[in-house]
């Protein structure tokens, strides 16, 4: 997955899928090329800095919570956190190997 695939696959699970005008609305790009980045083109620079700093604001959320959390849970609230953490991780990476082998046969 690149990284322009990655960054619109993320705006679009924050934003709840949003339609084209919403998108255009909140990024400032025409909605026609908006249409064409979620079919495949190529994005520019500037377009991929659009769409990574409302999913880095996102991420900046989660970021305050883990510094929150490691400042404030114990040590066994913490280990707990971080077991579901890689198990959460280790059930994705099983999902997507289990569609590339779908997909590749």
């Amino acid at each position: 997955m690149t990284l322009q695939q990655r960054t619109l696959r993320q705006y679009m699970q924050l934003r709840n899928q949003p339609a084209l005008r919403e998108i255009s609305n909140e990024t400032g790009i025409q909605q026609t090329r908006v249409f064409r980045l979620l079919n495949g083109s190529r994005m520019r620079l500037d377009e991929w800095e659009i769409f990574n700093t409302i999913v880095s604001n996102a991420d900046s959320d989660l970021e305050k919570l883990a510094r929150d959390c490691l400042n404030e849970l114990s040590i066994d609230q913490l280990s707990s956190l971080q077991t579901m953490m890689k198990q959460k991780l280790d059930w994705k990476r099983s999902i997507d190997q289990a569609h590339q082998k779908i997909l590749g046969a």
